[in-house]
């Protein structure tokens, strides 16, 4: 889905005030783990779909998604397509 996405709406998703707001939410005791993971493969989505664009492969999409991952979750991302599927229309 996000690979559909502007450039314009992935640079306006990586301004730090949206990324500080969502390491908030991914961080909070009040979260669901089941959101907790969602929003982080959408993060890891993001920081697949801006490595195109970011500088030297670095985004802010993937400094959050560093400090935010779990340990046992690879370090590379990459387009999962086995779930395209769902999100063509």
């Amino acid at each position: 889905m996000l690979s559909y996405s502007s450039g314009l709406f992935l640079c306006l998703c990586a301004q730090p005030k949206f990324l500080d707001a969502l390491e908030v939410v991914l961080n909070s005791q009040s979260t669901l783990p089941v959101v907790r993971e969602c929003l982080i493969d959408v993060l890891s989505d993001a920081v697949y779909a801006s490595s195109r664009t970011s500088y030297q492969g670095v985004s802010g999409f993937g400094v959050l998604l560093r400090k935010v991952k779990s340990a046992e979750k690879p370090d590379e991302v990459g387009h999962y397509p086995q779930y395209a599927s769902l999100f063509d229309y």
